[in-house]
């Protein structure tokens, strides 16, 4: 029986070491249930974070956005959305953050409760702090939002405004060098004088100063270039100097011409298909220093190899030919006769009209007949400020159309607008002559901006 008691006392020693240690170990169900409680707080901090971030980029773009579509203007909206984009990828490695942060936290409660000693907190393992990276963000947020102020009052991101258009146009002469005549045909035409000048600097230097209309040596791709900017084919599938040199002979121009060189040049541009690199012309339209302009045209317009690009070359021409125009001044060419200045044109009913409208058309001095298209004759036409289209309905366009007073099929050469008589419409372009004939009746005759054959006339004067 010793043996069985020993036994018995022996049990009871070990239950009473059992309850011992079971009364005195860590409440790991506690342990964990704490843990759980700081995962998921730190959790939902994090996505809070993160949130609030996200908000704040998505309020800040939705206010550049709106700001963007009262201007009427594309200003840097593609970099607004890459900054949103960005911050929708900092949201979900905020999520990731989350995950380490709980992490972090649970284990550190273990720690307390006994089981080892809390571990020093580490970055992910790409290294970056993202609570500055959501800091970082946040300031862009604000800085979105100095530049949706700038859209609404006109300024650009460097502060300054963009050059207006010159008021009034540049009359060519026999004494211009070709930059000149340049300059003054692409401020005539609408373009500021900062945009005009990083054009023309590198018209400068891509033909040698105006004097060489072919490349002198074979290029990369065993072509030569052809034009005052060296349009390039690319191969044996043709490229820029083909359409070039096809664009010339359909309009009947020597492609050694200023015409042909000038007009393929706007027709190519207006196009705006050579932008590349998420360039655009919208966005070369808002550089307003002259250096950023030049360099932007040269890398995504033109396109040179980069070592023999020469940028300081092409800047310099830039700023020569902009300090040259800067001493000139717009000029209006007298009209005589008649209502409204030289740069005005009154609307009436004269002529064989069916009505008050204004009827603009386009005459080819080269060919004597009226060019088929007279679109390009538009831009320069406004009323009350506003483009000649914004302001007044087009009732009759050009094209095959029954003739209003003389019954059949007849082409049209005008676009016609309901205007009432008495309209003032403002021409941005030099005044030539005033005639009158039995079907215009007053009509006032201007040089086209951007060929010298053409003459842009208006029909139906009061």
């Amino acid at each position: 029986m010793p043996y069985t008691a020993a036994l018995h006392a022996s049990n009871q020693a070990n239950a009473s070491i059992y309850g011992t240690i079971r009364s005195n170990a860590p409440k790991y169900g506690d342990i964990a249930e704490a843990g759980i409680e700081a995962e998921a707080y730190a959790r939902k901090s994090a996505i809070d974070a993160g949130k609030m971030v996200a908000t704040a980029s998505i309020n800040a773009m939705d206010d550049v956005h709106q700001a963007a579509n009262k201007a009427n203007t594309k200003i840097k909206l593609q970099e607004m959305q890459n900054e949103y984009k960005k911050s929708v990828n900092s949201q979900r490695k905020a999520g990731r953050v989350s995950a380490a942060a709980s992490q972090a936290l649970g284990l550190g409660v273990y720690a307390a409760g006994g089981g080892f000693k809390k571990r020093k907190r580490t970055l992910p393992s790409d290294g970056i702090d993202y609570s500055d990276r959501i800091a970082e963000l946040t300031e862009r947020s604000a800085r979105l939002r100095t530049e949706e102020e700038g859209i609404r009052s006109g300024i650009g991101a460097d502060g300054k405004k963009p050059d207006a258009p010159a008021s009034g146009t540049y009359a060519l002469s026999d004494d211009d060098d070709a930059g000149m005549k340049y300059m003054k045909k692409l401020v005539n035409s609408g373009m500021n004088k900062t945009q005009a000048a990083a054009i023309v600097g590198n018209m400068h230097h891509e033909s040698g100063g105006f004097k060489h209309h072919e490349e002198l040596a074979p290029n990369a791709y065993g072509t030569r270039g052809a034009g005052v900017l060296q349009w390039t084919d690319t191969g044996s599938d043709g490229g820029r100097r083909t359409n070039f040199e096809n664009w010339s002979k359909d309009n009947k121009l020597d492609p050694k011409s200023f015409d042909a060189n000038y007009g393929f040049f706007k027709h190519e541009l207006e196009g705006g298909t050579q932008w590349t690199s998420g360039s655009s012309r919208e966005d070369f339209r808002n550089i307003t220093d002259l250096r950023q302009a030049s360099d932007y045209f040269s890398g995504n317009y033109l396109r040179p190899a980069k070592e023999t690009a020469n940028n300081d070359g092409r800047f310099s021409h830039a700023q020569s030919y902009l300090n040259r125009f800067d001493q000139l001044q717009p000029t209006r060419m007298a009209g005589g006769g008649g209502g409204g200045s030289s740069s005005q044109f009154i609307t009436g009913n004269t002529g064989s009209s069916t009505g008050e409208h204004l009827d603009a058309r386009i005459w080819d001095k080269s060919t004597g007949k009226w060019h088929d298209d007279p679109t390009s004759a538009f831009q320069y036409l406004s009323s009350g400020g506003k483009p000649i289209g914004e302001s007044y309905a087009v009732t009759s366009d050009y094209g095959m159309r029954e003739h209003p007073t003389q019954g059949g099929q007849k082409y049209h050469h005008g676009r016609d607008w309901a205007t009432p008589t008495g309209t003032k419409i403002d021409v941005n372009a030099n005044f030539v002559e005033r005639k009158h004939d039995k079907g215009g009746g007053n009509m006032n005759i201007y040089q086209h901006p951007d060929n010298e054959n053409w003459e842009i006339v208006l029909m139906h004067g009061k």
